[in-house]
């Protein structure tokens, strides 16, 4: 998406509306991080799983600065969040491997 000089590749999607711009920051995500997505912030999209984080940006603020670091602050935020719920993962398979092991009999 292209605005006033400004190139937005396509994990970003603006709103237009009164009182200023949605802007939504996409990511694919594996399909076993699915549980781990808080609700409705999972979107099926034509052959991935896509998390999402959105936020609006005021009318005042609609410059193309704003709008750039609003994305990248965005798509850091997509980033981290994805990182946690691996994270959150990895310890759920952690603690069912140890809960596993502590019932085995030797």
């Amino acid at each position: 998406m292209k605005i006033s000089g400004i190139n937005f590749p396509d994990n970003c999607s603006l709103h237009f509306h009164a009182n200023g711009i949605k802007m939504r920051v996409s990511i694919n995500i594996e399909k076993d991080l699915i549980p781990f997505v808080p609700n409705g912030k999972l979107q099926k999209g034509d052959k991935f799983f896509v998390y999402w984080c959105a936020t609006e940006v005021p009318l005042k603020y609609c410059t193309p600065k704003n709008l750039s670091e609003t994305y990248n602050y965005l798509l850091n935020r997509v980033m981290i969040n994805v990182r946690r719920m691996k994270q959150e993962k990895l310890h759920a398979e952690i603690n069912k491997l140890e809960n596993i092991q502590t019932k085995l009999d030797f």
